[in-house]
């Protein structure tokens, strides 16, 4: 069995706080934000629009608006089990390893629910 890429879903007060850090980016077409097997360069929140967990060209999972992925992965040096796909027009928050570790030690940090590496 594969390894899940963690999913976390997040409060409008959670997203309104990233965006104040973040400025958000529309992807006008279709890209592959992380290949399977592949450790993320950035956490992305989707805002709007799509993003698909695929492999050889089959959809297993679509994200959720409003979630948060990549970020454990990211912490932990971890690689994803399947190419993340971002679609046309969606729009999402590049959260880059130096600014999750910066927010994940501010007061609202301990909001995100997510492990800092040791």
């Amino acid at each position: 069995m594969k390894k899940q890429i963690a999913v976390n879903l997040l409060s409008l007060d959670q997203i309104a706080f990233l965006e104040a850090h973040c400025p958000p980016r529309t992807f006008l077409a279709p890209e592959a934000l992380v290949y399977s097997g592949q450790v993320p360069q950035a956490g992305y929140v989707l805002l709007e629009g799509k993003i698909t967990f695929d492999s050889r060209n089959k959809t297993f999972e679509t994200v959720p608006k409003n979630s948060m992925i990549c970020v454990k992965e990211l912490l932990s040096n971890s690689p994803v089990p399947r190419t993340i796909q971002i679609h046309p027009n969606s729009k999402v928050l590049i959260l880059d390893k130096s600014s999750v570790l910066e927010m994940l030690r501010s007061p609202q940090g301990r909001f995100f629910e997510i492990n800092l590496p040791a």
